[in-house]
């Protein structure tokens, strides 16, 4: 073999002299990879090593340890280059806090971009490096030798930097690279001219004159006196939009930077089943699409490619690279669908929702699957579904193979929310499906029933009125016939012996309950398929833990604070007038949690404490001007509202909001501002003044400045465990809060979360806290 043969069978080898070669290296640095330069896999490809010279790498005693990334892409040696790039995520891996990363990551951006600057083939480069970390992650899972991670971000970086060296390229740099000079009078002198008097002293011989003349000015001056020479040169005058023409484009460089046999090169690695990740993030850099995409001349390249993403299981990439090819006509709904129901992915839901957007007919499949996969664990001998429902919904669906783990919870749970979460981002009412519909609802109301025994065990009270918080809830979720009997058949059970007669009266329901009870236990399946879960006894269910509070006595609204309920306009009147006289408001509110009611939820009631020794009550239900889906579990519906009350209640937040005089309370306000959006719009874009939010207590401490000052813990009851001593009782949190009356739990509870603030106020005032001295409270400290 002559010498020019010997150097072509050169081996690289990446080794990292720290790491010692095992059958099944950690995530460390690559080792011992063997990339030959005349190897197989670039003959196959037909390209000579002209079109994409690989240069080798250096030796030992060539190498020098402070090689930065900036030399290394400077010479060009593309595996030196991803050691060190191996090297640094390793490195990086171990920073913790944000502004570590973010630092390094800026520097390593900046050395990259100004390496490629002095690359005399920056594209060829950077393609060498994706074909090493290519070659890496082709093999299998015993001999590979870097993590998936690591060559997934460092091919994503790799083509960051190549996009943002492009765009960013100078002038002479980019004509440097596609083999083109520059005019010998490149660099313009720009003169700013007034009044018509011009630079003296500038020949247009020197450069090329750029002249801005004054708004008044009619002619442009000439460097030269009165008269010009034959042997002198006239300047030429050129406009900045002139300059601007003779720029090329952004694109022209990329095309010409990018050519063809990059992205051949680079699209041979899908004849070799190696790197699809990488080719689909090479995509928009390398302008793949050009001959990938559908009607082009590799479309069946393309179609391989998402295929062998699929094959791989990365499965969202192959959903972008489909969509960017404009390949989703060439795919079914069983080719993309059924892939991911079968896999335990944790990007499944992202790809569901994905494949629904791929047109009406895709969502609609996507639905129509999830609907019949449920309905049959819903069609069994018990009942659950009436037959005209049944048979209605089977008219539509077609026979399917079920999922092998249809039976499980989990996989139901994960089936009707991604059918949820279609249905929303399409704006479908849930009850179109019905089973997707029955089986969400069905899943918060085995929550909702699991706490509720919970909580009677830790109080040990099994009685119905101990649990009416829970009870509420429960009346609101079943509003449709087959949860209300979903509901008798868990606390069944669940072996709850005042629970389950007590539902089936109230749902009407007592001939399910007889039927149910007479039916043998292992007869009681709702569904038709095998293995079905049923729910446990209540005396197995896990406790609750309880935070360690110690001797912390709860918290009770003082004797002397009065109660008032405001739910009509007079009394808005009557509210406004007393808070007048007031210097501080503490505000809250309430509304029923987003697992009991599945239609909008919206601000039930809000509390406005004041220091005078009073909390308002506003029944949202009635101040609002809704009446839709407010229904109580004593199955009051409310009257109709009052004409124009919603606006005036609208007047009356923002008036408060924005009053300067009075210091407003509250504890994470944001996601209350939120609720009440959905009933008063605008609301959220009006600017609160006076406002302390308890939530950035711990913000404004700082430890070696405010000594003796204590930190709060999370939650409101947090903050009056440190502050007060007290802690609160949320036992009533979740309850039904459009239940009119409201209980007298309720009310107290609603009237201690908003008056506690107050408490809490004074008690910041007495240590002197330092949130105290925010200008957002008004007029600065002066207004405390």
């Amino acid at each position: 073999m002559n010498t020019e043969a010997k150097q072509l069978e050169e081996e690289w080898v990446i080794n990292t002299p720290s790491t010692s070669f095992r059958p099944r290296p950690s995530m460390s640095n690559a080792v011992n990879l063997k990339l030959q330069a005349d190897s197989a896999h670039h003959r196959q490809r037909g390209l000579s090593h002209e079109a994409i010279p690989f240069v080798p790498k250096r030796k030992s005693e060539d190498r020098k340890a402070d090689d930065t990334l900036e030399t290394l892409c400077k010479l060009g040696i593309a595996i030196e280059l991803i050691e060190k790039l191996v090297d640094i995520y390793n490195t990086e891996k171990q920073l913790t806090t944000k502004v570590q990363k973010s630092a390094a990551s800026e520097t390593r951006h900046k050395a990259m971009k100004a390496g490629l600057s002095q690359s005399d083939d920056p594209v060829g480069l950077i393609v060498q490096c994706i074909d090493i970390l290519a070659n890496t992650s082709a093999r299998d899972d015993k001999k590979k030798m870097l993590d998936d991670k690591c060559v997934r971000t460092i091919g994503r970086e790799l083509c960051d930097y190549l996009e943002d060296f492009i765009y960013s390229a100078s002038k002479t740099t980019a004509m440097r690279l596609i083999g083109e000079t520059l005019p010998d009078k490149e660099t313009a002198l720009i003169v700013l001219e007034e009044d018509g008097n011009a630079s003296d002293n500038v020949t247009a011989s020197e450069t090329d004159l750029i002249v801005f003349q004054d708004v008044q000015s009619e002619d442009v001056a000439t460097p030269s006196s009165d008269a010009t020479s034959k042997d002198e040169v006239t300047s030429e005058v050129i406009t900045i939009a002139d300059l601007q023409r003779s720029m090329p484009d952004k694109n022209t460089w990329r095309k010409k930077l990018i050519k063809e046999d990059h992205q051949t090169y680079l699209t041979s690695f899908i004849e070799e089943e190696r790197g699809p990740l990488l080719l689909c993030m090479c995509l928009k850099t390398f302008k793949l699409p050009e001959i990938l995409a559908a009607g082009q001349p590799q479309e069946e390249t393309g179609r391989r490619l998402v295929q062998l993403l699929y094959q791989t299981h990365y499965y969202l990439e192959a959903l972008n690279c489909l969509e960017t090819l404009r390949m989703v006509d060439q795919f079914s709904f069983e080719d993309l669908a059924f892939p991911l129901f079968k896999s335990k992915s944790t990007a499944t839901t992202t790809c569901i929702v994905k494949i629904a957007s791929f047109g009406q007919q895709m969502r609609d499949a996507v639905l129509a699957y999830i609907d019949t996969q449920l309905m049959y664990t819903l069609n069994g001998s018990v009942g659950i579904v009436s037959e005209e429902r049944l048979n209605a919904a089977c008219k539509g669906n077609r026979k399917l193979t079920l999922l092998p783990d249809l039976h499980e919870r989990r996989t139901q749970k994960d089936l009707a929310n991604w059918g949820v979460k279609v249905m929303d981002m399409h704006a479908i009412d849930h009850a179109t499906y019905l089973f997707i519909y029955l089986t969400q609802r069905y899943v918060s109301l085995r929550w909702l029933i699991s706490q509720r025994a919970c909580q009677q065990a830790e109080e040990n009270d099994y009685s119905i009125e101990a649990s009416s918080n829970y009870n509420g809830l429960i009346y609101v979720l079943c509003q449709d016939e087959s949860l209300k009997r979903l509901a008798v058949k868990e606390f069944m059970d669940m072996q709850d012996p005042y629970a389950a007669p007590y539902f089936a009266e109230k749902f009407q329901q007592q001939a399910f309950y007889d039927h149910y009870l007479a039916m043998p236990i292992s007869q009681r399946v709702i569904g038709s398929i095998p293995g079905e879960q049923n729910s446990r006894s209540r005396v197995y269910l896990p406790r609750r833990k309880k935070a360690a509070t110690g001797e912390t006595a709860i918290y009770s609204l003082p004797q002397n604070v009065q109660l008032v309920i405001i739910d009509n306009s007079e009394g808005l009147v009557a509210m406004r007038t007393l808070l007048r006289q007031s210097r501080l408001c503490g505000l809250d509110t309430e509304w029923i949690p987003h697992l009991a009611k599945d239609d909008l939820c919206r601000t039930s009631l809000m509390q406005v404490g004041s220091e005078l020794g009073v909390v308002f009550l506003m029944d949202m239900v009635k101040l609002s001007g809704f009446s839709d889906g407010r229904i109580g579990f004593d199955g009051f519906s409310g009257q109709e509202p009052e004409p124009g009350i919603q606006q005036q209640t609208f007047e009356f937040l923002k008036d408060l909001f924005t009053d300067q005089r009075i210091i407003k309370l509250a504890y994470d306000f944001n996601g209350d501002i939120t609720m009440l959006a959905h009933t008063f719009p605008g609301i959220q874009n009006v600017q609160m003044q006076s406002f302390l939010d308890f939530a950035n207590l711990n913000s404004a401490v700082d430890e070696q400045v405010h000594f003796g000052i204590p930190k709060v813990k999370s939650g409101l009851s947090g903050v009056t465990e440190i502050m007060l001593n007290r802690i609160l009782n949320k036992k009533q949190q979740l309850s039904n809060w459009e239940q009119r009356p409201l209980s007298d739990e309720q009310t107290k509870y609603a009237a201690g979360d908003a008056y506690c603030l107050i408490e809490t106020f004074y008690a910041l005032c007495n240590m002197n806290h330092p949130v105290l001295w925010n200008d957002a409270l008004g007029n600065g400290s002066g207004s405390l």
